[in-house]
């Protein structure tokens, strides 16, 4: 599915709809992603925005079990022609307006790829399945009577002090 300068500029008001609900296999094989979009040409810059809902299969970063996450992500996007920003200059100052993407050489935006790239940023740093999750039993062997090497003197400070009070 694609969104096309042309669509964009036959349009009464240079605004084009987008109503996605279409699975991604990436993101999750068995559940469509919902999205509802609209892109506006404004000049030479074209602005999507909207609104993403997805239920994303990932693994749990302790028990390393799948578990499905859901996010509900919005999108503010801008694209533009190559010819809209003057590069000949060495340095430029980058300001929130600069951060935009250039077209493909066919004036068009691949609507499932923004879905996919915006649902893989927005995806949590730390994946757990519930707060409760003490992880796989071979992550519990492994930290269970594990002392931090640098720590080793508080422990041997904590059993003096036991030896003393008990005298």
């Amino acid at each position: 599915m694609f969104i096309t300068l042309e669509q964009l500029q036959n349009s009464e008001d240079f605004k084009v709809c987008v109503d996605f609900c279409e699975v991604i296999p990436d993101i999750n094989p068995s559940k469509e992603v919902k999205a509802i979009l609209e892109a506006e040409l404004k000049g030479a810059c074209i602005e999507v925005k909207g609104s993403v809902e997805a239920v994303v299969e990932v693994e749990c970063d302790r028990c390393l079990e799948k578990f499905s996450h859901k996010l509900e992500i919005q999108i503010k996007e801008v694209f533009t022609t190559a010819a809209a920003f003057d590069y000949s200059h060495n340095e430029i100052e980058l300001k929130n307006d600069n951060f935009v993407v250039e077209l493909d050489n066919e004036g068009q935006i691949d609507v499932v790829d923004l879905i996919y790239q915006s649902i893989i940023l927005n995806l949590p740093s730390k994946k757990i399945c519930s707060e409760n999750c003490e992880g796989s039993e071979v992550l519990q062997k492994l930290t269970a009577n594990r002392i931090d090497p640098r720590l080793a003197v508080f422990q041997d400070i904590t059993k003096n002090l036991s030896k003393k009070e008990g005298k």
